[in-house]
């Protein structure tokens, strides 16, 4: 995994739709909240995470990302 530092909103927002219009991230729109959700699609999940796909992530950002969905908008 690498960190990269200085990125932008808007250089993000331009990163992932350079991956939608590629086919390697699929977006949603969330009606209720509005939110727009990208997620990989099953075949560059390979690619971008490696052969042990979602297996390779570390526990502790797994547990980081499960706390935070399961916390209410007031505690985050």
């Amino acid at each position: 995994m690498i960190r990269i530092w200085g990125l932008t909103r808007k250089k993000t927002k331009e990163l992932l739709e350079e991956l939608v219009e590629m086919g390697d991230v699929q977006v949603e729109k969330d009606d209720k909240s509005h939110d727009m959700k990208y997620h990989l699609t099953r075949a560059s999940v390979s690619f971008w995470l490696g052969p042990e796909g979602v297996k390779a992530i570390p526990a502790g950002i797994v547990q980081a990302v499960e706390i935070t969905r399961r916390a209410k908008p007031s505690e985050v």
